[in-house]
C-alpha cells in the first residue's frame, strides 16, 4: 500500500485538481490498486468545502481520501505528520499541491526502492511551467550560499555560479544519472513509511522552510538518499523571498533553526 500526504494553505483548486489527475494516471500506470491508496490532504487555511467538492469531481475519484480540516495554520511539516505517523503503507509519498506527476513516474520510483533497499528516499528530476530544469537536490548549504541564492543582485549570483552550480547539485542533474544525495525537496518526497516512523517525520520546530532539509539529514543517517532522473515531475513553487516579507522572516527563522541543530557554515 502507498500512501500519500498534500498540504494545502492558499487553495489553488485547479492547480490541485491537476496534481491529483496526474497522481491517479501515475499510480494507473504504476499497476498500483487505486482503491488501496489513502490520499490525506491537510487543510491548514479553512478551505474544507472547496476540498470536498473536489473530491467528488468524477476525474479525481478513486482514491481513499482523507481530509485533516486544522483550526489553525500548523505549519508545513507538522500538517504532512499528522498522515505520515499514522500511515500503515510500506511506501509515503509527501506532495506538494503545485506538483504534476510524469504518468511513469512513480512506477520508475517504487520499483527503484523494491530493487534497492538500502535506499530511504528518492527524488524525481522536475521542470517549471515553461520546460526550464529546476534543481531539487542540494548539498549541505552555507549562510553566503543560501543569501546569495535569495536575496543577491544577478550581477553577484553570477560572480558566484559555480558555487551556486555546486551546491544545486547541477552537474549531476544535467548528467541524468542515478546518483546518491544528501538533501532532496519537499516538494516530492517518495520514501520508506518505516524510516519516516523511525525519525519521527518532519521535526515540529520548523513551520515553514528547512523541514525538508532537516528530514533529508535525519534520513540520510538511515539509508541512501537518491535523485532518481527516470521519475519526472512539473514544479510550480519555490522562492521564498519573491513573497513578501513573512516568507522572508519565517525563511529566516527556520535557517538558524537549521543551522542551530546541524552546524553553521557560513561560507
Amino acid at each position: 500500500m502507498l500512501t500519500v500526504s498534500i498540504v494545502i494553505y492558499e487553495l489553488n483548486a485547479s492547480v490541485l485538481k491537476k496534481l491529483l489527475v496526474s497522481l491517479i494516471l501515475a499510480l494507473k500506470n504504476a499497476g498500483t490498486n487505486i482503491e488501496e491508496i489513502k490520499v490525506s490532504v491537510i487543510d491548514n487555511g479553512d478551505n474544507g468545502p472547496a476540498l470536498e467538492n473536489l473530491f467528488i469531481d468524477p476525474s479525481v475519484s478513486g482514491p481513499d481520501y482523507q481530509l485533516f480540516l486544522n483550526k489553525e495554520n500548523v505549519g508545513y511539516g507538522i500538517g504532512h505528520n499528522q498522515a505520515i505517523l499514522t500511515a500503515k503503507s510500506k511506501c509515503h509519498l509527501i506532495l506538494n499541491p503545485d506538483v504534476v506527476l510524469h504518468p511513469n513516474c512513480l512506477k520508475e520510483g517504487l520499483a527503484y526502492l523494491e530493487e534497492h533497499p538500502d535506499t530511504a528516499a528518492v527524488s524525481p528530476q522536475a521542470f517549471d511551467e515553461s520546460g526550464n530544469r529546476q534543481y531539487l537536490c542540494k548539498e549541505y548549504p552555507s549562510v553566503y550560499l543560501l543569501l546569495l541564492r535569495g536575496f543577491a543582485p544577478g550581477w553577484l549570483r553570477k560572480w558566484n555560479q559555480k558555487k551556486l552550480d555546486e551546491y544545486e547539485m547541477r552537474a549531476i542533474t544535467e548528467a541524468g544519472e542515478i546518483s546518491d544525495v544528501e538533501i532532496i525537496s519537499g516538494c516530492f518526497m517518495l520514501c520508506r513509511t518505516e524510516l519516516l516512523h523511525r525519525i519521527g517525520g518532519f521535526d515540529p520546530k520548523y513551520f515553514l522552510y528547512f523541514e525538508d532539509f532537516s528530514l533529508s539529514l535525519e534520513l540520510g543517517k538511515l539509508a541512501r538518499l537518491v535523485y532518481l532522473p527516470e521519475m519526472s515531475i512539473e514544479h510550480f513553487g519555490g522562492n521564498a523571498s519573491g513573497k513578501g516579507w513573512k516568507h522572508i522572516k519565517s525563511f529566516m527563522k527556520s535557517a538558524v533553526i537549521f543551522f542551530n541543530s546541524y552546524g553553521w557554515k557560513v561560507l
